[in-house]
């Protein structure tokens, strides 16, 4: 059975753990703060340190999708609270046109040619939050891939099972994102191969198979490990 891991943690806005709070490699979380802290010995000066992890934090994902049925006339469609322009995916009849429609202004969903009567219209979108963080790309995922680090990877998960590799050789405190794309991961799970390093301490690969979920990974070089630090189902 896979053993639970809790970290160290604090709901005290602006609290850093100190240098004898942790080890060297241990983790800590601020929850008010949403943000990651490790030790570490300074690479210059070769004292103990505490610095924050992963761009500062371990990140947020929201998650929202919807449709609209096309009547023929309309061209323009409003998604209520708007969405982030560089993250939303839109579909036409089951076929992405994500490329094809105007999606700049970040409330509306612009087709050069209104959509037939009847057509659906179906849209998603994950905006991620890093915590502080910055230069975290999207990847949008429909085949196995190999990950890396300061990325989020949305998979598709409407026609098949995939798997994502874990990086061979990470460095302490490395972070990613896993999401699903397509609310369909207890049909078709993805597969996160932990490639040689452990996921929570444990020589299991993780099997994410709940709809819409997400995951965010930090990596641990102490213990050789990677740590799901922030998990949930939207």
């Amino acid at each position: 059975m896979a053993k639970k891991i809790l970290i160290k943690r604090s709901s005290v806005a602006g609290k850093v753990p100190t240098t004898s709070d942790l080890e060297i490699g241990e983790l800590a979380v601020n929850l008010a703060d949403k943000k990651l802290y490790t030790k570490r010995l300074n690479p210059n000066t070769g004292e103990e340190e505490i610095v924050s992890v992963g761009g500062g934090g371990s990140g947020s994902v929201t998650y929202k999708d919807g449709t609209f049925t096309g009547d023929g006339t309309t061209t323009d469609f409003e998604v209520s609270g708007g969405y982030p322009a560089d993250q939303i995916e839109v579909f036409l009849n089951g076929i992405n046109v994500t490329t094809e429609v105007d999606i700049s202004d970040g409330q509306y969903i612009k087709f050069n040619e209104a959509p037939n009567n009847g057509d659906e219209i179906y849209y998603y979108f994950y905006q991620l939050e890093a915590g502080g963080g910055s230069g975290i790309e999207k990847v949008l995922v429909d085949s196995d891939t190999n990950v890396e680090k300061d990325k989020l990877y949305i998979v598709d998960t409407s026609t098949n099972e995939i798997t994502l590799t874990l990086p061979a050789s990470p460095a302490d405190g490395d972070l990613l994102w896993i999401a699903d794309g397509r609310n369909n991961a207890q049909n078709h799970p993805v597969t996160v191969n932990r490639n040689g390093k452990r996921i929570n301490e444990n020589e299991e690969n993780l099997i994410c198979d709940v709809n819409s979920f997400y995951v965010a990974l930090v990596f641990n070089s102490s213990a050789d490990s990677w740590y799901v630090i922030n998990a949930e189902a939207q």
